[in-house]
């Protein structure tokens, strides 16, 4: 590398925390479910941690470059599931975790066994997916979601963190996928979780 000369342009976004667009994404569970206590509901959640499995990049065209492409392979997200029997969503959640096989032997659904199952490493997802821009927060205040957004010192604009998954629900989760034969084991590697 010539170090007076300038850098080329980059023929691909590969930033962790770049946009997702919107599409139905091949998704490994990664196995670190865990059925436990929301902090901020107080509701028992299912936690299904996944990274993207394919495709590995897709198109996102700009006004700037209509060929642009994003990779969106190994990024990793989470997936909320209710557990909790008084939630508005509880009936959807059982019939989608029913519809994905997540029944014990004897037709019940049972956390401990839900998470059992996912946990193995070789489950997979189709989920429908889309990232949002994530802006830097203050600390939230009485009364308030979330905080007021933090602003550039100079320019005023609210300083931009990257992009986050949308709300992923239930909703979400198109179907159960086979897991491609050459989808090495999980190792483990920059879980994040």
């Amino acid at each position: 590398m010539d170090k007076t000369k300038p850098l080329p342009p980059a023929s691909l976004n590969e930033s962790l925390s770049g946009p997702v667009p919107q599409n139905c994404y091949l998704v490994r569970i990664i196995p670190k479910c865990e059925a436990k206590k929301s902090q901020s509901s107080g509701n028992t959640n299912l936690t299904v941690p996944f990274e993207i499995i394919a495709p590995d990049v897709v198109p996102m065209p700009t006004e700037q470059d209509p060929n642009n492409k994003v990779r969106v392979g190994g990024r990793k997200g989470r997936l909320y599931i209710t557990l909790e029997p008084t939630a508005k969503s509880y009936a959807d959640a059982c019939a989608k975790l029913r519809e994905l096989g997540l029944e014990n032997t004897d037709g019940e659904l049972v956390p401990s066994d839900i998470v059992a199952m996912l946990n193995t490493g070789s489950v997979c997802w189709y989920l429908l997916l889309e990232s949002q821009e994530r802006i830097a927060r203050k600390p939230a205040g009485p009364g308030q979601k979330q905080g007021d957004p933090i602003k550039h010192p100079i320019t005023g604009d609210p300083i931009k963190l990257g992009h986050e998954f949308k709300y992923i629900d239930v909703a979400s989760i198109i179907s159960v996928a086979e897991t491609p034969d050459d989808l090495p084991p999980w190792q483990g590697k920059n879980a994040g979780f």
